[in-house]
């Protein structure tokens, strides 16, 4: 099972874009996919950086004479480091676009775990009575 985060946009209309779920750990489409990813997400600053980071780390590599070994090794290392924070920074920029964290859950997948999040808020209470005095 993985974990996710959801968030909401509050007085939003449209369930399919006012709820958002996020996985925890590592993302291998943005690790794979880096600049790709972030303009599916509509991360323009981020895909700006992604294109201008390696970059820059290729022309100073080459500045200073580094082996191609040692600029892959750096280029990788950029990569997983983008794979790593790149679910905070969409978390990040679903703040900025007025999103607040609801909740976590888990699941196989992200519908999974909206559905295992909508069945935990929409169950009562456990120890309620309907005749309580």
């Amino acid at each position: 099972m993985r974990t996710y985060s959801v968030h909401i946009r509050r007085h939003g209309l449209d369930f399919d874009r006012d709820v958002v779920v996020v996985k925890e750990g590592f993302s291998w489409p943005a690790f794979l996919f880096n600049i790709f990813w972030a303009l599916w997400h509509r991360h323009w600053l981020a895909a700006i950086a992604l294109l201008v980071i390696p970059l820059g780390i290729a022309i100073i590599t080459n500045v200073i004479g580094l082996a191609l070994a040692g600029q892959t090794i750096l280029i990788m290392g950029w990569l997983v480091m983008v794979g790593i924070l790149a679910n905070d920074v969409r978390r990040y920029y679903l703040e900025l676009g007025g999103f607040v964290e609801d909740g976590i859950t888990t699941g196989k997948a992200s519908d999974d775990a909206l559905y295992n999040y909508l069945r935990d808020t929409a169950t009562p209470p456990k120890n309620t009575s309907r005749y309580m005095l």
